[in-house]
């Protein structure tokens, strides 16, 4: 697999959903249920970022894509309040325990943290929470090439 890297900056609310297109495109090197477990991880953390924060030309948020040989890894940044795992104690809490907690009291929100953690690879909160950065490993055999 070649190295690559993209971004997006969605704009408006309006342009969500050509911004969930372009991450069905990044992700079809992906198996199957892969790329649909990680895509509700990463629109997920794209619907916070618009949730809470607006940047410089109304910006809501930023996206960026690196793929290199074993790995995707998307960003996700926002121009809100920051955001502090230490101050959130959701973040270090395993991701069944949160969504039964939710559930269980019927809020609406509440999951994102769970449902990123559930699945990626990996999880990262920088930048006070206004970068999170999600990571998929994958299989370079599972991937069709065309010769």
């Amino acid at each position: 697999m070649k190295n690559y890297s993209d971004q997006i900056a969605v704009e408006g609310k309006s342009q969500y959903k050509k911004t969930r297109e372009k991450i069905k495109e990044w992700l079809k090197i992906l198996t199957e249920e892969d790329q649909f477990t990680f895509e509700v991880a990463v629109n997920e953390a794209i619907n916070n970022a618009i949730s809470h924060g607006t940047g410089p030309g109304g910006i809501l948020a930023e996206v960026y894509l690196r793929v290199d040989e074993e790995k995707i890894v998307i960003t996700v940044a926002d121009f809100g309040p920051t955001f502090s795992k230490d101050g959130n104690n959701k973040y270090d809490e395993s991701p069944g325990v949160i969504l039964k907690e939710t559930a269980e009291a019927l809020t609406e929100s509440g999951r994102g943290i769970a449902i990123m953690k559930k699945w990626s690879d990996k999880l990262l909160l920088d930048e006070n929470g206004k970068k999170i950065t999600l990571v998929k490993y994958y299989q370079t055999d599972s991937i069709e090439t065309t010769t």
